[in-house]
């Protein structure tokens, strides 16, 4: 069951935003360097255009991990504000 950011407590919003951090940025590295074999296999190889259609396909993966971060990171101000 997925809990709402708001029923997350603050460790556990810390939590999910190092992991989600840590998830996007694999997830960046590993793309780049499918996107850098693609281009050196399309270039030097005669490869075809797949895996840079597959890189392509995983992108929004990023914007989708870049706007849950965004949200963890403005509930985690909300609630230092509200603190003091």
């Amino acid at each position: 069951m997925k809990k709402n950011i708001q029923e997350l407590s603050t460790v556990e919003l810390h939590k999910k935003k190092k992991l989600t951090v840590l998830a996007t940025a694999t997830l960046t590295g590993m793309l780049l360097v499918l996107l850098i074999l693609a281009i050196y296999l399309i270039l030097f190889k005669g490869g075809s255009f797949s895996f840079i259609a597959f890189v392509f396909a995983l992108t929004p993966i990023l914007f989708i991990n870049f706007k849950e971060i965004s949200k963890v990171k403005r509930e985690l101000e909300n609630r230092d504000i509200h603190k003091n």
